[in-house]
């Protein structure tokens, strides 16, 4: 069986770390936690997500990537 595959925009990413425990935040958990779906990403997206993970993290709650 094929897995189903999402692209994540940037603004979902931060909205999941930004607002706190959301909605935003289950999908995401979801997304991550189903085997039977597959996140894809290119490198100019992978390097915006890190950018702001690194804005993010510097405050609390603090993340890890």
């Amino acid at each position: 069986m094929l897995k189903k595959r999402f692209l994540l925009d940037t603004n979902v990413f931060i909205a999941a770390f930004k607002s706190g425990y959301t909605k935003t935040t289950q999908l995401i958990l979801k997304l991550l936690s189903d085997p039977d779906i597959e996140l894809v990403v290119n490198s100019v997206l992978l390097e915006e997500y890190r950018s702001w993970l690194n804005k993010l993290s510097s405050r609390p709650p603090y993340i890890r990537e």
